[in-house]
């Protein structure tokens, strides 16, 4: 909803029915019923408080690619393929809202698929994503997802140890370091023996 009111919204407002065209978009109300955007005031809609959902069609030019992994977490982030591949050659690489695009989305398909019962091969899936229609399948055999966020991180060049930094682009440092700093909470400790 906030990429629609902050990004999409202002732009489709400036012109609406080229804007849907170009993006290969459609309107829908919060409950899923497609609207017909020549029906629309648009004169009267404005973007904080926009009454649309704006999806976007199955296709090349997706932005969510050909393929998207999704997984329980409630902040709506997926596994997802690309139409900008030029990104991965980037160092810096969050360019997105939170989702994480995948460079090789069929090979993970193959690789999630291959307990399912049924062909789910390569071109089994080409075949699928070539139909433009979209089809969700469940995994028989789900795979847990570990998402780490690390700003710093060990680094070993040249038989020496340092540290690696990265920029806190979720400003997610700041809390870390309050509680690292807060006082000291101790919660049903346990004896650790090693032997």
């Amino acid at each position: 909803m906030s990429i629609t009111r902050k990004e999409l919204a202002p732009q489709l407002l400036r012109n609406p029915l080229p804007f849907l065209e170009k993006n290969d978009m459609e309107l829908l109300t919060y409950a899923g019923r497609p609207v017909d955007p020549h029906t629309v005031d648009w004169s009267s809609l404005n973007a904080r408080s926009f009454p649309y959902v704006l999806r976007q069609r199955p296709g090349p030019n997706n932005a969510l690619g050909r393929i998207k992994f999704m997984f329980p977490n409630k902040y709506q982030v997926y596994l997802h393929d690309t139409p900008s591949k030029h990104l991965f050659s980037k160092v810096r690489r969050a360019f997105s809202h939170g989702c994480i695009r995948v460079s090789r989305p069929l090979e993970l398909a193959e690789i999630l698929l291959a307990k399912n019962k049924g062909d789910w091969s390569r071109a089994r899936l080409e075949a699928l994503i070539a139909t433009n229609k979209t089809k969700t399948v469940i995994l028989e055999h789900p795979m847990p997802i570990l998402i780490m966020y690390l700003t710093t991180m060990p680094k070993s060049e040249d038989g020496r140890e340092s540290l690696q930094f990265r920029p806190d682009i979720y400003h997610r440092d700041g809390k870390v370091l309050k509680a690292l700093d807060g006082p000291v909470v101790e919660k049903g400790a346990k004896l650790l023996s090693f032997h």
